[in-house]
């Protein structure tokens, strides 16, 4: 069972390898484009992320 607050952002994959973050192919069952990112998310790197994550999936309230 899901959490009632779950969701999903994207980013593309220049944009976080910008950032010095490694992206990488990561299929899931339900979604066989499913990819991850891997890096050092430091205090501004998250912040970044926050600034330049688009909505994917809106969370469910």
């Amino acid at each position: 069972i899901s959490p009632p607050f779950l969701g999903a952002v994207k980013f593309t994959a220049g944009a976080l390898r910008s950032q010095e973050f490694k992206v990488g192919y990561d299929p899931i069952p339900t979604n066989p484009h499913h990819g991850e990112v891997w890096g050092n998310f430091t205090g501004g790197k998250k912040k970044w992320l926050q600034r330049n994550a688009e909505i994917f999936v809106v969370p469910k309230a």
